[in-house]
């Protein structure tokens, strides 16, 4: 079942908020207009919108300060795995809740699979009971981010980072399609829309 992710506090929504059904985001009837009253003022019952009753419970919040990790690279051109943790342990020593690894910042575009993995994993020894790990998982290909969403959570990651595809730049159906079969993994998702 998949699991979608709302930075909002539990109760507040946007307006035409989405309600889940079949496992898929879908949008519930727009709200009303707001009717005035007297001196221009919004009616007691324009404004009952305002606090409806949440879709579902919201996972535990990841932190206020997530720091999105660049990735050291030793002078041969490969990842400093030494280096990277010690920034880990940096940033979490100094403010950091929690930890994103392989994002843009991370220089993922240019990480082989295996050096993503070797980093969600060094991520999350060094975040065990500090701080929380986000892992870049997302790519343009669906299948692809579902793979490495299913390893990294296996290694323990509290959710993962997932980006719209790119270049080939599908529909908003094609979009949610894609959100949606990385989320049936069952680890958090954080979307990306960059």
């Amino acid at each position: 079942r998949p699991i979608i992710c709302d930075i909002r506090p539990i109760g507040v929504q946007p307006p035409n908020a989405g309600v889940r059904r079949s496992g898929v985001l879908e949008r519930s009837q727009p709200r009303p207009a707001h009717r005035r009253t007297h001196a221009g003022s919004a009616s007691r019952d324009s404004r009952a919108h305002l606090t409806p009753e949440p879709v579902a419970m919201l996972p535990p919040v990841l932190g206020a300060v997530l720091t999105a990790a660049v990735t050291p690279f030793d002078t041969e051109g490969a990842v400093d795995d030494a280096a990277y943790r010690a920034l880990v342990r940096y940033l979490l020593a100094n403010g950091s809740d929690g930890i994103v690894v392989a994002g843009t910042t991370g220089e993922a575009s240019t990480l082989t699979d295996d050096e993503r993995i070797a980093l969600f994993r060094s991520t999350a020894e060094e975040c065990a009971g500090i701080g929380t790990v986000v892992a870049g998982t997302g790519s343009n290909d669906t299948a692809h981010s579902v793979h490495l969403t299913e390893v990294a959570k296996g290694i323990g990651v509290d959710a993962v980072l997932v980006v719209t595809p790119y270049y080939n730049r599908p529909p908003a159906d094609g979009i949610r399609r894609h959100v949606a079969a990385i989320a049936e993994v069952g680890v958090p998702v954080v979307l990306y829309n960059i």
